[in-house]
């Protein structure tokens, strides 16, 4: 881009192709530059807080000065701390051919907490969408940037999902890394860090190209690195999901690395005519690529060698690396080598993969990230062909057994699942010897305000 600066520094005069960037402000601000100018230039560092919706017209292009690839750099529109609950989108569309290039929206989760429905950025009805080199973070709700059907030719290309300061919840407000419902897109290049529900989920359109994004898991865990077949819009022929690499660095996991068809969720539609190839799906997943409601789809060239299993789903087959309904119909076309034949129809399973063991013992709350460390430890005891459930309530019956006996005989099973839970924390997270973790907690215990489960303790 022809860049002019007339003076040093975005705020007091640099122009860009004749406009004035817009600087740390408001939605008015940013609104009312929308509905004066063609190009919307934002100055670099710029912080737009918003206090209600944006609305970008049609044949827009918002974008931060020179395109700047650093998020330092990136102008942020960030939905302030009295962003109303009632509205679901911060930034939306009134027309076709919008583009936003090097912005960052920031969904500042971490100050309006879970949204479910609210998210920061929504493109469509309309055609012509270009989302290229933006970064997002911290939605308040289920995506961080969603193009709605009816869509088409549209490219969203080489953004990045910031991991969040903390991981989003994982007892049910999780939230996707792109959630695109758009014919003959271009989804490439881009990179999605620790989200919680589906990196990229495709709603579907024909002729969609799903290529050389990354999908990291660092400090959370995740329902899927990719799905297709949500089916929204149900014809999805030509879509190919290429060159990918989904990516979950332990202790962290998906229950599904790239599934190609939804019935894993349960969904009775079925997706036809999709390419997956030469995706590359690593670490521990409880299924790493499964096929199941994909009719007539070609699968090849896909590299899952190194996925490692987790705990299995009652009625539900064992985890593996690769698997495909072809009995059950579900799962046509060509398949490469080397799948489990089994349907996962159903087979949800929980964003805690040892979330229904822990709760067994520590009552109803979720499952803590310092005992992120036994999903992982669980996993390895499977490649072993060890008991591995044998061994994990041998060890959590030890820590139930240490509660007991600082609890009177007749406490109530409430009551010792708090004590397990002080206990746990100081072992795993404290990280003090057994012996020492039990003298922390009777210490607490003595200490603690009347009422307080097996306080004092025995």
């Amino acid at each position: 881009m022809l860049a002019l600066a007339l003076a040093a520094g975005c705020r007091g005069g640099t122009h860009i192709l004749g406009y004035e960037c817009v600087d740390t402000g408001t939605e008015l601000d940013l609104q009312a530059a929308i509905d004066t100018r063609d190009t919307v230039l934002l100055c670099k560092g710029a912080v737009i807080t918003l206090s209600g919706p944006v609305s970008l017209k049609q044949g827009l292009t918002l974008e931060t000065v020179d395109e700047p690839t650093s998020a330092a750099d990136m102008a942020t529109i960030l939905l302030g701390p009295n962003f109303p609950v009632g509205v679901n989108v911060a930034v939306s569309s009134g027309g076709k051919d919008i583009q936003i290039r090097a912005v960052r929206f920031d969904g500042n989760r971490r100050t309006l907490g879970a949204r479910d429905a609210q998210i920061p950025v929504e493109l469509g009805r309309g055609t012509g969408y270009v989302v290229d080199g933006c970064r997002f973070t911290d939605s308040p709700g289920w995506t961080h940037l969603h193009l709605l059907e009816p869509c088409d030719g549209s490219t969203v290309t080489n953004n990045v999902v910031e991991s969040a300061d903390r991981p989003h919840d994982d007892d049910g407000h999780e939230t996707d890394g792109l959630s695109i419902s758009c014919s003959n897109t271009l989804i490439a290049g881009n990179s999605i860090n620790d989200i919680s529900a589906v990196g990229i989920v495709y709603f579907g359109g024909p002729g969609s190209t799903i290529r050389d994004n990354v999908i990291t898991e660092t400090t959370t865990s995740a329902f899927s690195g990719i799905n297709i077949g949500d089916a929204i819009v149900p014809d999805n022929t030509g879509v190919t999901i290429s060159g990918n690499q989904i990516v979950a660095l332990e202790p962290r996991y998906f229950h599904t690395g790239l599934a190609a068809g939804l019935r894993v969720l349960g969904k009775t539609t079925t997706v036809s005519v999709v390419g997956v190839h030469d995706n590359m799906i690593k670490g521990m997943a409880r299924y790493g690529l499964a096929v199941d409601g994909c009719l007539d789809c070609t699968i090849d060239g896909n590299d899952v060698s190194g996925w490692r299993p987790l705990p299995p789903l009652a009625s539900c087959p064992a985890s593996a690396a690769y698997i495909a309904a072809k009995t059950a119909g579900e799962a046509t076309g060509t398949l490469q080598p080397g799948f489990v034949d089994a349907s996962i129809d159903n087979c949800e399973g929980d964003a805690e993969a040892l979330g229904d063991v822990f709760r067994v013992y520590a009552g109803d709350v979720v499952y803590p990230d310092y005992l992120a460390f036994e999903v992982q430890l669980y996993s390895e005891r499977l490649v072993q062909k060890m008991d591995a459930a044998g061994l994990l309530r041998t060890e959590w019956d030890g820590l139930e057994t240490r509660a007991k006996a600082m609890c009177p005989a007749t406490a109530a099973a409430a009551d010792v699942q708090s004590v397990w839970r002080r206990i746990a924390a100081a072992q795993y997270e404290m990280m003090l010897a057994p012996a020492a973790a039990d003298a922390q907690v009777r210490a607490d215990l003595t200490a603690a305000p009347a009422g307080t489960p097996c306080s004092p303790p025995i």
